[in-house]
């Protein structure tokens, strides 16, 4: 709340003061100086009525400057935490933000959250939906709408012996219906997860992205409940890129050979080895020429037979 103007003085820490700027306590006394959004919670003290260009001042306390100046004098806590987390880490890091209770209201995570501990949901996060015996169906609605459609899961509490499913979900809600009548209450868990360009696979290998209509409903499912299909695009098959031929020299045509005047290696070779055989046998067989003289072999002389005298028998 605003309790007046006056003068204080204000201290340089490294950006020129603006009217309008938030002023909070500096570390060198009896000072104020700019507030810079460096901490989560800022204690406003006042708000700059003059504007301040350090470079044109050149008076100085304890080495720094410092300049008097108008004011309008405020007291309240500013929350600086309103926006994005990116680039903060909530324990460890050179951009350390240690706190046991942190509240923001808008939040934008960049990179990965990890949870340690548990984590509680909100009413438009988790929740439980009760159908009575003799009905068939109820309504959840959300609490403040999505930003995108909400992706809805159900699992039943208990014993559940008939079809369920969802309908008409949007960005207000959605409906758990049962196939036929329950003969006792059945209760339902249920989870909605907003989805940041989420996509629908197609099981013919194709996507498309979820899109809601005017009424905050599936368009999909919308068209689907009233012509029975969707026109979902045909697959796009990948084709190979023709290779371009270069221009290749013609081949020549091989020399036609005439087969009967070609010689045979192998069987030159063998009439060669052939008629070296025959000649040797043909040496072998001739009488072997000698310069020794041939010693006659004796002649010898048939030896003279018996003569057979034939006894005569005197009687």
């Amino acid at each position: 709340m605003a309790v007046g103007n006056g003068e204080v003085w204000v201290a340089d820490k490294g950006e020129n003061i603006n009217i309008g700027d938030y002023l909070i306590s500096s570390d060198v006394a009896g000072h104020a100086e700019k507030d810079t959004g460096e901490f989560m919670v800022s204690h406003i003290v006042a708000r700059a009525a003059q504007s301040v260009d350090w470079t044109h001042v050149s008076e100085t306390i304890n080495g720094v400057k410092h300049r008097k100046i108008s004011v309008f004098f405020e007291s309240f806590d500013k929350n600086n935490m309103q926006g994005s987390l990116a680039g903060t880490s909530l324990q460890g890091g050179e951009n350390n933000v240690e706190a046991v209770d942190l509240v923001v209201a808008n939040a934008v995570f960049e990179g990965n959250v990890t949870v340690k501990g548990h984590l509680a949901m909100g009413r438009d996060t988790v929740g439980q939906a009760m159908v009575l015996v003799g009905d068939t169906r109820v309504r959840v609605d959300f609490e403040e709408d999505y930003g995108t459609l909400p992706i809805i899961t159900l699992t039943p509490a208990g014993k559940v012996t008939v079809p369920y499913w969802v309908e008409n979900a949007s960005l207000q809600g959605f409906d758990l219906v049962l196939d036929t009548v329950q003969y006792t209450d059945v209760i339902f868990n249920w989870h909605a997860f907003g989805s940041h360009e989420g996509k629908v696979f197609v099981s013919n290998g194709t996507t498309l992205d979820i899109e809601t209509n005017d009424m905050g409903t599936s368009e999909l499912e919308t068209q689907i409940s009233a012509n029975g299909t969707n026109p979902v695009p045909a697959p796009v098959e990948e084709t190979e890129p023709v290779a371009q031929i270069a221009d290749q020299p013609v081949p020549e045509e091989p020399e036609v050979v005439d087969e009967s005047a070609v010689v045979d290696e192998g069987a030159v070779e063998q009439n060669e080895y052939s008629e070296e055989l025959e000649i040797v046998a043909q040496e072998e067989s001739q009488p072997v020429e000698s310069n020794e003289s041939i010693v006659p072999e004796p002649e010898i002389e048939p030896v003279p037979q018996a003569e057979i005298i034939e006894e005569q028998v005197i009687e």
